[in-house]
């Protein structure tokens, strides 16, 4: 099916219209519904086949969903719709019963392959869901049909996302993208910017340990800040362009020139050496200057090179002092 049917698919189901108000939480909510009127579904979509749901907690010390059947039967599922998951999360949430079992719902179904696993959590796609879903004997009509719209809306919008993102080593989050353009129109561009930008954060961070990453959305466009850990310069990729950065007064910039970070001869489109903004501290600025490299397209492994390099590029040791 062609994106456009995609699309008219999404638009016209009354399911996924209510999910734009809280696009993960809906679907936990949902599944934690499903899961309570039918015990044995969430058993039977995870292969646990004699496993019956006797009680829900949603939202639980940071986890998303905890199931706890007979005796000591649980299981913590972590739920991610529009990111994946990330080497921070998973830690955090193996560490929070050493007798649960850990269960990741996500989009894809691509997540597990970009962290260190110890096989103590299983992965299950929204399609592997929608496939059970599709497969369970719902007792009522009405149950049928919310269910049923759910699965075709969950289909269109993983063949919709999955055909750019499903195996994506390249960045491709702009706002020129075809994609987003057309997500745009769903308002599911917000999904498509953090399911890639977290992909590019778990390759980066898993190539160069000792760096950071965080991402968001401004103004429509997904912003991307690296660096190196406890250090306030930083390399930032908002749309496509590539920026170095400081947040610091107008001396320690300077300073920064003279070591390298900036580049004395750059220039903006207005003529000017340097791009700002204010920040909460009265006595600094977002300080930045763009450099031209055409981010487009360009690889993961090509990217994550080349902001490494930079972030190497100068004694580190020197700032604040």
């Amino acid at each position: 099916m062609d994106s456009k049917n995609l699309i008219s698919r999404l638009e016209n189901s009354v399911m996924f219209n209510l999910s734009l108000s809280s696009k993960e939480l809906f679907h936990s909510n949902f599944l934690a519904f499903l899961f309570k009127k039918y015990p044995d579904l969430f058993g039977k979509i995870i292969g646990a086949i004699d496993f019956e749901t006797i009680t829900i907690f949603r939202e639980h010390q940071n986890v998303d969903l905890k199931i706890f059947g007979k005796n000591t039967q649980k299981y913590f599922i972590e739920n991610k719709v529009k990111d994946v998951l990330s080497q921070i999360q998973y830690d955090d949430v193996s560490s929070k019963d050493k007798d649960a079992l850990f269960i990741l719902f996500s989009l894809l179904g691509n997540n597990l392959s970009s962290i260190d696993n110890t096989h103590r959590w299983k992965e299950f796609g929204y399609s592997d869901i929608v496939g059970h879903l599709r497969n369970y004997d719902f007792k009522d009509n009405y149950t049928k049909y919310i269910v049923d719209d759910y699965c075709n809306f969950v289909e269109a919008l993983v063949l919709l996302l999955g055909n750019e993102l499903k195996n994506c080593n390249k960045y491709i989050f702009y706002y020129s993208n075809s994609t987003f353009e057309q997500l745009h129109s769903i308002r599911m561009h917000d999904v498509f910017l953090k399911y890639g930008m977290s992909l590019l954060k778990n390759s980066f961070e898993k190539q160069f340990k000792d760096t950071q990453v965080h991402f968001g959305i401004n103004i429509g466009k997904g912003t991307i800040d690296f660096l190196k850990k406890d250090m306030p310069v930083y390399i930032q990729i908002e749309d496509s362009q590539y920026r170095k950065v400081a947040i610091c007064d107008e001396n320690t910039r300077n300073e920064l020139e003279n070591k390298g970070w900036f580049n004395n001869n750059w220039r903006s489109s207005r003529n000017k050496p340097y791009l700002s903004y204010a920040v909460n501290d009265k006595n600094k600025k977002f300080w930045y200057q763009l450099k031209e490299i055409d981010i487009k397209n360009m690889s993961f492994e090509e990217l994550g090179q080349r902001i490494y390099q930079d972030l190497s590029s100068i004694n580190w040791g020197f700032y604040g002092t």
